[in-house]
């Protein structure tokens, strides 16, 4: 008994740590570690999770308690200590869950969802129920001793073997359905998360942006305290029917499933940056208390790549270009600091932490609405960036996922953006190409620019491209009219 007390106690111990790790080579111990030259602390490798700290922190710590509960003995007031703590945990975790549950039945979401995606809402409120059911047999019905075993025993014996089944009534089934449903791997959701949904159906209901995301906040806790309780209850159900084996197997499952949600969640749970900056604007719109405004060129000529599509807000052909820009203006002590990378943003008052100035003249125009900084009259366009070449593009960068988006690339490429598809894009302005030595990538010629554009959305849907006109090119119609002429000169 004393050598599996110190080989479970340590994966117990170790897996608040697993559970919030980024990669599985980095461990507790590791204070700091060597990155390219960068020293990078264990609060960056959390940073991701930050906003599910909390739930993730509980449930790990629970399931730790109970993994030691039923695989190892104790005697004495240490016994009981232990078993006082393992009842205290999982009842919060069972108030935690009810409440939950009824802020969710309150806002009506269900209903909404229910309406919107019917087979969807039947899939995840069937698993939810299931999970609940056997949580609340636990809680109600059984009594768990302080060696982890449940009475009365022949209840006891009928939860567990419920609990262990294989098929869609166990834990196993019903727990890969919520983790399918929070991945967006489940077939009946159409690639999209139950997270992605839940954002969808708060934003509709026209409540102040940082109340939405408290919400969303609260059902991703929701999410994870669920599952949290379900491998909880898994382990007592080994231990009921004496297949203690298998502990250690479950243990790395509920490591891996959850902290692989929560990597997932943890970005639509992001709020942008702070700082007053922009960004172009897309085809699905601004982020939400974001400002807007558009660029229309007047003069010049326009290209863009032939064999794809182009995404932002606007109309575009060879001879015309409008363009829209989301401006955000409004910075709270709340939202933190771009991360580094390699990317560029408009510049909206002076560029954030970490940025650089730059500058491009694009053909003249006008402007409508709240535009990036700069100048426009009807000869010249000018708009000023801010651009960071601190990191690599390849290494993701964490940015909220709420909507699709667009960075500017700065250089080696497109900047990698967890959770995301990105697409990059470029247009081609001729006409008025001067530029400072800063600034978006760009392969223009001596009197034109070329910017390349990264478009950024969760998975590969539907978007709505940017209208394309089949204008004429204005050289093309003075080449057609002089053969026109020709033509008529020999008739």
């Amino acid at each position: 008994m004393k050598t599996l007390l110190f080989l479970v106690v340590p994966v117990a111990v170790l897996l608040a740590c697993m559970l919030v790790e980024q990669d599985q080579s980095e461990t507790c111990r590791d204070d700091v570690q060597e990155n390219q030259g960068d020293t990078i602390t264990k609060r960056s490798i959390i940073k991701a999770v930050v906003p599910l700290q909390g739930a993730l922190s509980f449930v790990s710590n629970t399931l730790s308690t109970v993994a030691q509960l039923v695989s190892t003995v104790l005697a004495g007031q240490a016994a009981e200590q232990r078993h006082q703590e393992v009842m205290d945990k999982l009842s919060q975790l069972t108030n935690k869950v009810d409440d939950i549950s009824e802020e969710i039945r309150e806002l009506g979401l269900m209903v909404q969802l229910q309406h919107w995606k019917e087979l969807a809402a039947v899939l995840y409120a069937d698993s939810v129920q299931k999970v609940r059911n056997m949580l609340d047999t636990l809680d109600t019905r059984l009594e768990i001793t302080v060696n982890g075993t449940l009475l009365p025993e022949e209840v006891a014996q009928q939860w567990g073997s419920v609990v262990l089944q294989h098929d869609s009534e166990g834990m196993n089934q019903n727990l890969n359905n919520l983790h399918d449903m929070v991945m967006g791997t489940a077939t009946v959701f159409e690639t999209r998360s139950i997270v992605d949904l839940m954002d969808t159906l708060l934003e509709t209901l026209n409540i102040p942006h940082s109340e939405c995301l408290a919400k969303l906040k609260r059902f991703c806790e929701y999410i994870i305290d669920l599952q949290g309780h379900g491998y909880a209850a898994w382990f007592l159900a080994l231990k009921q029917n004496d297949q203690m084996d298998q502990v250690d197997d479950v243990m790395r499952r509920a490591n891996s499933k959850l902290r692989e949600q929560i990597s997932f969640m943890a970005p639509f749970l992001h709020e942008w940056p702070a700082g007053r900056y922009g960004l172009p604007k897309p085809t699905s719109g601004c982020p939400h208390e974001w400002e807007e405004g558009q660029y229309t060129y007047t003069g010049g000529s326009f290209n863009w790549q032939q064999n794809g599509q182009v995404h932002f807000n606007g109309s575009l052909s060879s001879s015309s270009l409008t363009q829209g820009y989301c401006i955000k203006l409004i910075s709270s002590d709340s939202e933190g600091e771009w991360p580094p990378g390699d990317y560029c943003i408009v510049k909206k008052d002076p560029c954030p932490a970490g940025f650089n100035w730059g500058l491009i003249g694009f053909p003249g125009g006008y402007k409508t609405g709240f535009v990036p900084d700069g100048s426009t009259d009807s000869d010249s366009i000018e708009i000023e960036y801010c651009c960071r070449n601190d990191g690599d593009p390849s290494t993701p960068i964490t940015l909220p996922l709420r909507h699709p988006f667009y960075l500017l690339r700065h250089g080696r490429g497109c900047q990698k953006v967890n959770g995301t598809v990105v697409h990059e894009e470029w247009v081609e302005y001729r006409g008025n190409g001067h530029r400072s030595t800063d600034g978006p990538y760009n392969e223009g010629g001596a009197n034109s620019q070329r910017i390349y554009y990264c478009f950024y959305s969760v998975a590969e849907t539907d978007i709505a491209a940017t209208p394309i006109s089949a204008a004429v090119p204005h050289t093309y119609m003075v080449l057609l009219i002089i053969s026109c002429l020709t033509a008529l000169w020999w008739l």
